[in-house]
C-alpha cells in the first residue's frame, strides 16, 4: 500500500481513508480529486491481492494459508472436467466443473481450509485465490 503524508493542515481525503493534517498513513485507494498537499512518500508495497495462483495439470491439494479472513476463489476448466473437494474427500457433492467452466466462491476463514482436486491425464485447472 502507498504510504502519503497530508501537508495540508486539515484533513484531507483519499478514497474512503482520511487523512488527518501531518499524519502519514498507508492508504489502498490512489489519490483522486483535489490531492494538493498530499505527497507520496513511498509507492511500495503495491497492493496485491493475489494468495495463489497455479495452473494446475495434475491432482493434487492446495491448502489455504492461515489468517485470510476473507477471500475468493477462482476455477477455470481450460481442458476436462477437473473435481474438487472442500476441506476433504468426504465432503460431498464435490465441484464438478465442465470443460470450459468458470466458477467463483466467496467464502471466510475456517469454511475452506484446502482443496482437493483430481485430475484425470490431460486435465488443466486454473485455481487463483484471492483476498476479499
Amino acid at each position: 500500500m502507498p504510504t502519503y503524508k497530508n501537508r495540508n493542515g486539515s484533513p484531507k481525503n483519499i478514497g474512503s481513508q482520511s487523512i488527518n493534517a501531518g499524519e502519514i498513513k498507508k492508504v489502498l485507494s490512489w489519490p483522486a480529486g483535489d490531492t494538493a498537499g498530499i505527497e507520496m512518500l513511498d509507492e511500495m508495497p503495491m497492493y496485491n491481492p493475489t494468495i495463489y495462483s497455479e495452473r494446475i495439470t495434475e491432482s493434487k491439494t492446495v491448502h489455504i494459508p492461515e489468517g485470510e479472513a476473507r477471500f475468493a476463489i477462482h476455477f477455470f476448466a481450460e481442458v476436462g472436467a477437473p473435481i474438487i473437494h472442500y476441506n476433504s474427500k468426504d465432503n460431498k457433492p464435490c465441484l464438478k466443473l465442465y470443460p470450459g467452466a468458470k466458477w467463483n466462491e466467496r467464502t471466510y476463514e475456517r469454511l475452506i481450509d484446502k482443496l482437493i482436486v483430481e485430475l484425470k491425464a490431460d486435465e488443466i485447472l486454473w485455481i487463483i485465490i484471492e483476498r476479499t
